[in-house]
């Protein structure tokens, strides 16, 4: 790595505020949510961005309870919030997490490209990794964060709270990555993969890259 290249991270890893984009109500937890409950306990600020809820505040705010129990600072709204709002929470983000390349959704991958254009128009600079999710058809693991039992348990204690949301669709997928089971199994699946007991996994951004242990 190039001594320019390892003081931008190094700058970077000392404001520590992370945006983690989600194209549903329930995606980030789905996504990451024992890594942002990890972060968040090792005193990183992170918040979500949602990307294709309402314009409802009361929405938002219902969002940010339940978030709030795996330590999530604020929750945003891609169509409640300005564009400049929105600009200005990733400006002083250092890391985004995004839906990965080859999400199995349709949506979440055209959400994607969006946010992509998004972040481009507005000329920001932030690492990106992608995440490794339950609906990811083809995953690298280039990076696996360790997890504790009780950083998974949050996560499926918080994605519990999802299972009454009035927007939840009735679907197989929904049932899948929501139930408790699954959960575990995939972040051991994934461990045993690694060499850990439980994980969560990322790949590198095929738009940027990004030394993760700077800000762990």
């Amino acid at each position: 790595m190039q001594n320019a290249e390892q003081g931008k991270i190094v700058a970077m890893s000392e404001q520590k505020e992370i945006v983690v984009v989600s194209p549903h109500l329930d995606d980030a937890v789905i996504m990451c949510g024992a890594t942002i409950d990890k972060l968040t306990s090792n005193g990183l600020k992170v918040n979500v961005l949602n990307l294709t809820g309402g314009t409802d505040e009361k929405e938002r705010q219902t969002d940010k309870q339940i978030l709030s129990q795996i330590g999530v600072h604020d929750v945003f709204n891609f169509t409640l919030n300005s564009p400049t709002e929105i600009r200005n929470i990733l400006e002083k983000a250092k890391l985004l997490i995004i839906p990965h390349r080859t999400d199995m959704i349709s949506e979440h991958r055209n959400e994607r490209t969006k946010f992509l254009g998004f972040l481009n128009s507005c000329h920001i600079s932030s690492w990106i990794i992608e995440t490794g999710c339950p609906l990811t058809t083809k995953l690298d693991v280039d990076i696996s964060i360790t997890l504790s039992k009780e950083n998974l348990q949050r996560k499926a204690e918080c994605l519990k709270l999802y299972d009454w949301y009035p927007d939840a669709p009735p679907s197989k997928i929904f049932d899948i990555v929501h139930n408790r089971d699954w959960i575990w199994y995939y972040a051991t699946y994934f461990g045993q993969k690694v060499g850990e007991d439980i994980v969560e996994v990322f790949d590198l951004s095929d738009v940027m890259t990004l030394e993760l242990e700077d800000f762990l």
